[in-house]
């Protein structure tokens, strides 16, 4: 005869990560309440924005009426926040108590979200050089989950987290009122390299953080090429792989995104080696008779390179992907 009641059942007390067994408990009660305090705060902050009032900020120009529309522009905000707040972490930071040292919410949200895919975000780490830092940090974050981050978050700010921010950022801590001040970044242009100031946010739609964002370049050598998203990322692709391990970052920061891990181990620069070095097996990428570019330590013959590939394919992100991934098919591999 079946039974009601419901299988016996008893919680496992570790749990295989990895090739290791995890030290119990894996998550604490005290962890669950501030990670969960942590995402109401994220809530309240995502309320805020879609109750604003357009009328009460008209010092934020162009903030869109649609609530979807105006959450993208809230985020994209934000990431360009926790950007800056990267770049002005130092080593110390994480010795210093959570109540006085973490940055806003939004920024928080932000590497929250690139923390959900951790493992993108623990290459990174290691890869880009200006985000080691951030690893550091991690500590903060991880004591204050077992003690006090929902309390922290939940209560005003003290002096001392405000003044930090304000005085390392020049940014106001407070996002909105950041948003009334900051409402440009200068973007470099991808050919002649010359400084571009480019709004947020314009009438026609293509500021910085809008969805058909284009601007032509300020230098008229550059009237046949408009900056774009995906001539920035070309350029970008272009640089990674030009880097060498005598760069900034070594040998980590040398590897493409995506190879410096795989399934079996945490970082294989083998790896990540081998496969720049199938890719420079495309003629596009050639650079005979010299050396492969990323063995050459001269920055202007690397920007020569950079420039020369780059005018090849035409600035096209989607032409540098195919040739990127020729020789990568070839040799069973993708990226």
């Amino acid at each position: 005869m079946l039974s009601n009641r419901p299988p016996t059942y008893s919680f496992p007390k570790t749990f295989a990560v990895g090739s290791n067994r995890s030290i119990p408990p894996l998550v604490t009660t005290e962890q669950l309440k501030n990670h969960l305090g942590l995402l109401h705060v994220f809530a309240k902050l995502r309320a805020q924005i879609d109750a604003l009032q357009i009328s009460d900020y008209s010092g934020i120009p162009y903030l869109p009426e649609d609530k979807e529309k105006r959450w993208c522009w809230f985020v994209a905000q934000a990431v360009e926040r926790f950007s800056i707040w990267c770049d002005i972490l130092t080593h110390t930071d994480s010795t210093r108590p959570a109540v006085d040292i973490l940055p806003p919410a939004d920024v928080l949200m932000v590497w929250h979200a690139y923390m959900l895919n951790p493992r993108w975000y623990a290459e990174d780490c290691s890869r880009l050089r200006e985000l080691q830092r951030l690893k550091d940090f991690m500590t903060v974050l991880s004591h204050s989950l077992s003690s006090g981050l929902s309390e922290i978050l939940s209560s005003e700010p003290t002096n001392a987290r405000m003044n930090t921010w304000v005085e390392r950022t020049g940014r106001a801590f407070d996002p909105l009122q950041d948003a009334e001040v900051n409402q440009s970044r200068t973007v470099l242009c991808p050919k002649c390299r010359l400084p571009n100031n480019i709004p947020y946010m314009n009438a026609h739609g293509t500021g910085f953080f809008q969805s058909n964002f284009k601007v032509q370049c300020a230098n008229v050598s550059c009237a046949n090429l408009t900056i774009t998203r995906s001539t920035l990322c070309a350029r970008r692709l272009v640089q990674d792989l030009a880097r060498s391990v005598s760069d900034p970052g070594g040998e980590n920061a040398a590897c493409l995104p995506g190879t410096l891990r795989n399934l079996q181990t945490a970082e294989d620069v083998a790896n990540g080696q081998s496969i720049k070095q199938l890719i420079f097996r495309a003629p596009v990428f050639s650079n005979k008779p010299h050396a492969p570019i990323y063995e050459i330590k001269d920055v202007v013959q690397k920007e020569k390179w950079v420039l020369a590939v780059l005018d090849k394919t035409g600035f096209d992100l989607k032409r540098l992907g195919r040739c990127v991934g020729l020789k990568m098919k070839a040799q069973g591999g993708n990226l």
